[in-house]
């Protein structure tokens, strides 16, 4: 039965439909994998502007210029 017409047609078309699975799937992995490799470097950029903010002080706040001061 595997002969018949009917079955030869329908075994391409599942092929061809498994075929743009793959496709697509493939498709879809390569734009996440882009797109996590944009955010880590806006994580790494983050996290470089956090360290400078850091190093600059918090007393560069005017709001928090008195935080260190103890009163006499």
């Amino acid at each position: 039965m595997s002969n018949h017409p009917a079955i030869k047609a329908l075994t391409a078309q599942i092929a061809e439909l498994d075929k743009q699975i793959g496709i697509e799937g493939r498709r879809v992995a390569d734009a996440l994998e882009a797109e996590a490799q944009i955010e880590a470097g806006i994580e790494t950029s983050l996290q470089a502007d956090l360290t400078k903010a850091q190093g600059i002080g918090i007393n560069r706040d005017p709001r928090n210029r008195d935080a260190g001061r103890t009163s006499a």
